[in-house]
């Protein structure tokens, strides 16, 4: 079934790609429904599809460790690569549960890749000493020495963005 949802997904985006907006916007998405032929999967000979990602978010909460380790093994095993989690997820029992199966996460070996995400809630900032200590928290929890993708969960109205982007390059 998703793979007829995915060749569905790719029809139609050829479909809009020729049809919709003006020409520049059409020229756009030509150009991405053009890549997502060019994925590796299409390179391999496999049918090109968009890249999936598991959300771990009820992964601590809904989902218990063992329930959560057998839907990321068959997620992995079925050619996915991508994991997102975050620092606030279930008081990070999310990242834990990731951490603790022993996939390597962020080393040079592990062929998946790990997102997780900083967050302005709860005491917490986009402030550089609190970005600098969720992250610090995130790889410990996730055991890894670091991540593919560091989100910024939502604004910090109370921080000036430029702190906040510069705290991420130092930490990059």
């Amino acid at each position: 079934m998703l793979r007829t949802l995915t060749r569905a997904v790719g029809r139609a985006a050829v479909r809009c790609a020729r049809s919709s907006g003006p020409p520049e916007t059409r020229a756009a998405a030509a150009a991405a429904a053009a890549a997502m032929s060019r994925s590796p999967r299409a390179a391999a000979g496999s049918p090109a599809r968009p890249a999936t990602v598991l959300g771990t978010m009820g992964m601590g909460r809904r989902m218990d460790a063992p329930a959560s380790a057998a839907a990321v093994r068959a997620f992995l095993e079925r050619g996915h690569a991508e994991l997102d989690t975050a620092f606030m997820y279930n008081d990070g029992r999310s990242e834990s549960i990731l951490g603790g199966l022993g996939l390597g996460l962020g080393g040079r070996d592990c062929t998946a890749k790990i997102a997780t995400k900083a967050n302005p809630w709860e005491g917490k900032s986009l402030r550089p000493d609190s970005l600098r200590s969720q992250l610090e928290t995130s790889l410990q929890r996730l055991q890894c020495p670091r991540v593919d993708l560091f989100y910024l969960h939502a604004p910090d109205h109370g921080t000036p963005v430029e702190e906040t982007l510069r705290a991420c390059h130092q930490l990059h």
